[in-house]
């Protein structure tokens, strides 16, 4: 993680909370929760968003610190 520098770490962290906003938005819409899978599919994708998003995160406030 710490080969990424400040620039591209911050890209990545707002690209991914972008899409995890888009996701959210989707998710928000109580007509989403008529189809089941396409649900479960959503909240698949934010949880892999989460998971990604984590370590960036440390790695800029680990960063921040020093």
């Amino acid at each position: 993680m710490s080969k990424l520098n400040q620039q591209t770490l911050e890209e990545r962290i707002v690209k991914i909370e972008s899409q995890m906003s888009q996701v959210d938005q989707e998710l928000a819409d109580p007509d989403i929760y008529r189809d089941g899978a396409k649900v479960a599919k959503l909240q698949q994708r934010r949880a892999k968003l989460a998971e990604e998003l984590t370590p960036l995160e440390e790695e800029w406030a680990n960063r921040a610190k020093s």
